[in-house]
């Protein structure tokens, strides 16, 4: 079994907004009407106040960012 350092969903959110564009921040939906139209998780421009990309997998997107490293793993 392989030894995983477990990462919280907040640590891992500040890790990707650093990787993102300047513009760019990762957000978490707190209402259930915004969870089904953009997902848990979504990525939005703040300069056009739009959502660049919906339903966004935390650690997929950390893992392609660089955000986290292979021995690590999000705890939910």
């Amino acid at each position: 079994m392989e030894n995983r350092i477990k990462v919280s969903p907040g640590t891992v959110i500040k890790r990707i907004n650093r990787r993102l564009d300047a513009d760019e921040r990762l957000r978490v939906n707190r209402s259930v009407r915004a969870t089904i139209d953009l997902g848990q998780y979504y990525i939005h421009d703040v300069r056009l106040n739009i959502p660049v990309e919906v339903h966004v997998d935390l650690e997929e997107t950390a893992r392609e960012l660089g955000a986290i490293r292979d021995w690590e793993t999000v705890e939910y």
